[in-house]
């Protein structure tokens, strides 16, 4: 972070700050940390189940004796993806704080809704609904997958771990974020166009080319939502915007 927000004006001495920032902003990184050391936890779940053995009996060509196993039941693997889409919820939260942060002026300084008219158009107010809806829908799928009971096979299989539920849900969650992640970036550029900051640090510099690229500036109200899809399709779910990230922070 340190590295991508070089050449900022706020990291100079004397730049302005407030007494306590809001903790969408302030609790980045433990929250983003959050989400890294529930990946970490899940890495291993998920090595051992596409190299592992899961079949049932299992059988040893190398001596021919058939075993009867449990490695078909994946309580570590469900419990893995349900921590990954409970920590996407959380960074989906914070993103979406952000973004209305910056739509509130007592709190940006900039105009309502970032729009260059002012209460007299919604500018941005829609887009921030939307990505409301959206964590909304992450938080629902971060409620865990339980494990049942069951009665089939005469009670022989009498408990499920739902892990490939456990695993779609994730997966549907990773695809709201993207758009949650997508709307940010959206407002954000818009914010930096009003704001006008005399230096940009490189890393935010290089983001807000990015989106410019495919999204202009908000002048008058306009539909949005083809836009963002652009937004997340080319530079999240492509993976480009990261690679320039990490270009960025690996510079002088």
């Amino acid at each position: 972070l340190h590295k991508l927000l070089a050449g900022s004006l706020l990291k100079e001495p004397g730049a302005a700050r407030r007494v306590q920032d809001p903790i969408s902003l302030r609790c980045v990184a433990p929250v983003h940390g959050s989400l890294r050391a529930a990946l970490d936890f899940a890495a291993p779940a998920l090595d051992a189940e596409l190299n592992g053995a899961a079949d049932n009996p299992l059988v040893s060509l190398d001596d021919g004796e058939m075993l009867s196993t449990g490695n078909f039941h994946t309580p570590l693997l469900a419990l893995a993806m349900d921590s990954v889409t409970m920590a996407l919820a959380q960074v989906a939260a914070l993103s979406v704080g952000r973004s209305g942060k910056l739509l509130l002026e007592r709190l940006s300084g900039l105009p309502p809704t970032l729009s260059l008219h002012g209460p007299s158009r919604s500018g941005f107010a829609p887009l921030l609904k939307s990505g409301e809806a959206l964590v909304a829908e992450i938080r629902h799928l971060a409620n865990p997958v339980p494990a049942e009971p069951r009665w089939a096979a005469d009670g022989v299989e009498d408990e499920v771990t739902n892990a490939p539920l456990a695993a779609r849900q994730a997966g549907e969650a990773v695809e709201r974020l993207r758009l949650v992640l997508a709307i940010e970036l959206a407002i954000a550029a818009q914010a930096v166009d009003l704001a006008k900051p005399a230096r940009l640090g490189r890393g935010p510099a290089a983001v807000h080319a990015a989106v410019r690229e495919i999204m202009p500036r908000l002048d008058d109200d306009r539909a949005l939502s083809g836009e963002v899809n652009r937004l997340e399709r080319e530079l999240l779910a492509s993976g480009r915007l990261l690679a320039e990230l990490r270009v960025t922070a690996a510079g002088p």
